[in-house]
């Protein structure tokens, strides 16, 4: 685990939880890190609870479109269909293939 340096990959960044005030949790984020991510002092962040993930977003996901594309060529029905139901769960819309 990291502690400090952000990248651009899954790899854990531990941050502090601190205290401001008597009732808010503040977790900072590198002012760096930040602005790479187009975010300044006044944006909003949005919080999802993952099963024992926290995923912080810069829009809602109403404000993205959610689909994957599942390549059925490479792996058998069931696999395929285990994968696109998986999607679906989780709220994201699979794309049709167009290409027929």
């Amino acid at each position: 685990m990291s502690q400090g340096r952000l990248s651009n990959e899954f790899e854990p960044v531990e941050r502090k939880v601190q205290l401001a005030g008597n009732s808010t949790f503040v977790v900072s984020l590198p002012k760096e890190w930040a602005r790479s991510q187009d975010l300044e002092s006044g944006h909003s962040m949005y919080l999802y609870p993952h099963d024992d993930w926290l995923i912080a977003a810069t829009g809602t996901v109403s404000d993205r479109t959610r689909s994957v594309t599942v390549d059925a060529t490479l792996t058998g029905l069931e696999v395929t269909k285990r994968r696109i139901e998986s999607a679906v769960r989780r709220g994201i819309r699979p794309d049709r293939d167009r290409r027929n």
